[in-house]
């Protein structure tokens, strides 16, 4: 089976939710983390949710998340805000490191 790993951005209810639905699916494979909030860094996807990996940890950027991903990620879960003002700097972060972007963002579609 194809397996799809994914890093996800933003560990907000949103973002939990959708690890989880990501943890339930076969072929799909979360594979670094990242988030803003100083009380999740270095926090695993575990402490989120029972459902989640204790062996992915939440990183405070793109860049440290990559260089300790075990793979490297084929695409960008962005689940951090929802106006093109705010996420263009993530975006571009992201595409910078050549990753495709999926995004809950209204505006980005």
């Amino acid at each position: 089976m194809l397996m799809i790993n994914i890093i996800q951005i933003g560990m907000g209810p949103l973002g939990i939710k959708m690890a989880q639905y990501i943890a339930a699916r076969k072929g799909f494979n979360t594979v670094a983390a990242v988030d803003l909030n100083p009380q999740l860094i270095g926090k695993s996807l575990q402490h989120l949710s029972d459902e989640l990996s204790p062996k992915i940890h939440i990183e405070q950027n793109i860049n440290e998340a990559l260089s300790i991903a075990s793979v490297q990620p084929q695409v960008a879960l962005l689940t951090t805000v929802s106006d093109m003002q705010r996420i263009t700097p993530q975006s571009e972060a992201i595409l910078q490191a050549g990753i495709p972007v999926d995004s809950t963002c209204e505006e980005l579609s």
